[in-house]
């Protein structure tokens, strides 16, 4: 066994769909899974034996040559994909599917040491994290890192404000308040280090320099404000490291006049791929999940919990995959009259990075509609807009070779967010060629009947953005 310290601590979860029996060829797999679990628990990397073991299963509890056993497993977010589509897979081409979550660098683990037939990415550094593990391992010999693009989503900043024109939208508590229609990279940092938070008099003004947007900090040369005067915080944190590096103090709301309304941040409970690429695009302010635990504020399992929070609490603010902010989704609720393609029930403030310099100027032209090419949705609004940008970004990220990440742009939210920004690709991965049963199921997957796999999780196949 090599000791290749590679990824962070994971825990593969098990499910298995079925089925006539627990036969052996489950039961063998089963302790490759747990054999997995310890391996990516203590940073080890498995013989690649334990592939040939699992084949070897599959055919003597068969007693045939063909796979009848295959074993997915990585990405939460790939997860409920292969869920949905499997019971029609193995009725018709009568393999057993053992599928297995934990994150996508244990997919990409299992990979690596062969106790996986196809790992589950859900972005194209979980993939390059693979193919450099290979490289420096010097592991060229035994591993080649074969990558198939099977969808994508993109993430949205999500809000329940008080705002009725346009509605949904959060506001300071001025006299007559501004609307924050757009929210920066910063101040989202901000948001979800703080947990519960204010917004202050004069912030979002729809003149130079905020035009209707909330930022951490203030003024006419970007946010790095030792003290912000746009956001205060209601809890006892008072200090947050922003996107940009930055640090930066907030004053307690209880002590500034008027006292604004406490906001409280929502986000995930659970091992989630939608909350990793949001502090990708935060830069790690707050940190991953597996890395830094929860973040600050309300935690709700799965996307429909954090919509279904946000949906029914005001001065609440999260982010969902689009799907589930358009309650497209499974698990979705949405209030009563809800139309196809409008928000359920939310509002989706346009987001965008610091680095981007001056703040879009159709805010302040055009403030209450949302301007073509921006991307905020007021509360029931039209998401087409939103559409047309998602699938444009995801179209761009999945021309990324995810082995080197060349050719590697963000478009979404905005050109100058790292990486992809908030939209992101998802993966099957497998060690060199697919065998014909693993070619199956890639095939079976990626075909456009299997589309509702994807809608029904709140993602696109990768028919919805290839051809786009």
């Amino acid at each position: 066994m090599n000791k290749i310290s590679l990824y962070p601590k994971s825990t593969l979860r098990i499910s298995t769909h079925n089925r006539r029996a627990v036969s052996d060829v489950v039961a063998v797999l089963i302790l490759i899974v747990i054999a997995i679990i310890g391996a990516v628990a203590v940073g080890l990397i498995l013989s690649t034996t334990s592939h040939s073991v699992g084949n070897q299963a599959a055919s003597n509890g068969n007693g045939s040559s063909a796979q009848s056993v295959l074993y997915i497993g990585g990405s939460t977010t790939v997860f409920p994909i292969t869920e949905a589509a499997k019971p029609s897979f193995e009725s018709t081409y009568h393999v057993n599917i053992v599928d297995a979550q934990g994150g996508s660098d244990a997919g990409m683990q299992g990979v690596l040491s062969g106790a996986l037939d196809i790992g589950a990415a859900s972005s194209a550094s979980a993939v390059n994290n693979l193919e450099n593990a290979v490289i420096n391992n010097n592991l060229q010999s035994s591993v080649t890192v074969n990558y198939v693009l099977i969808g994508g989503s993109v993430v949205v900043p999500i809000e329940n404000g008080p705002s009725t024109t346009p509605a949904g939208f959060l506001q300071s508590t001025d006299t007559v308040p501004n609307v924050c229609l757009g929210i920066s990279q910063d101040a989202l940092s901000a948001a979800f280090q703080l947990g519960s938070f204010g917004i202050m008099s004069g912030a979002c003004a729809t003149g130079a320099p905020n035009y209707a947007t909330l930022l951490a900090g203030t003024g006419t040369g970007g946010e790095d404000q030792a003290t912000s005067n746009t956001i205060c915080t209601a809890s006892s944190v008072t200090s947050a490291t922003l996107s940009d590096g930055f640090s930066q103090t907030y004053g307690l709301c209880s002590a500034l006049a008027p006292i604004p309304a406490t906001i409280t941040a929502v986000s995930r409970a659970d091992n989630s791929g939608t909350e990793d690429q949001m502090a990708s695009f935060l830069a790690q302010h707050p940190a991953k999940q597996s890395s830094g635990g929860n973040w600050a504020g309300v935690t709700e399992q799965g996307n429909p919990g954090v919509l279904n929070y946000v949906n029914t609490h005001s001065n609440t603010i999260g982010f969902v995959d689009l799907g589930f902010a358009e309650g497209a989704a499974s698990g979705a609720i949405c209030p009563a009259g809800h139309t196809a393609a409008t928000t359920c029930g939310v509002s989706m403030p346009q987001a965008f990075t610091s680095a981007a310099g001056a703040y879009p100027a159709s805010l302040s032209t055009n403030p209450v509609a949302m301007v073509s090419g921006q991307g905020y949705v007021a509360k029931g609004a039209s998401t087409s807009e939103a559409e047309s940008l998602s699938k444009a970004a995801l179209k761009s990220a999945g021309s990324v070779n995810p082995l080197t990440l060349s050719g590697q742009s963000a478009s979404y939210p905005d050109t100058h967010a790292p990486g992809t920004g908030l939209a992101r690709t998802f993966y099957y991965v497998t060690n060199g060629t697919p065998t014909p049963t693993e070619q199956e199921w890639i095939s079976f997957i990626t075909n456009y009947n299997q589309e509702f796999a994807f809608t029904n999780n709140g993602y696109y196949s990768q028919y919805d953005f290839t051809q786009a």
